[in-house]
């Protein structure tokens, strides 16, 4: 779950530091050279939010610093970054299989409007 401080990789903000992009607690996570880093423009020193609020205070929720590694408490009328990140590995479709198998789909209607036609 959620913790204070720096190595904290339980939640999404610090997987994707710590385990994804090989961030090192103290450094900025542009500096480490991660070549998966590349798929990311524009990434702040400034804190992130974090989707999940912060138990012990309904005004707080947590944030992470993309800066240092650090994850804190913050109260939510702050102005902060966001990112959106998904819970867990996300699985791409290859597109071409799925264009081959709606090519074959609409072919197939096709045949068989034209079946029906020459009736």
């Amino acid at each position: 779950g959620e913790g204070l401080g720096v190595n904290c990789t339980g939640s999404e903000m610090g997987h994707l530091f710590y385990d994804e992009l090989s961030g090192t607690a103290g450094n900025f996570i542009l500096t480490n050279g991660d070549p998966d880093l590349a798929l990311f423009s524009n990434v702040q020193s400034a804190p992130y939010w974090s989707s999940t609020g912060y138990t012990g205070s309904s005004a707080n929720a947590w944030d992470f610093f993309f800066s240092n590694g650090n994850q804190s408490v913050n109260d939510k009328s702050s102005t902060l970054f966001a990112w959106a990140v998904a819970d867990g590995n996300v699985s791409v479709v290859p597109i071409p299989a799925a264009v081959w198998l709606f090519g074959s789909g609409l072919i197939g209607l096709v045949g068989i409007a034209r079946r029906k036609k020459a009736e």
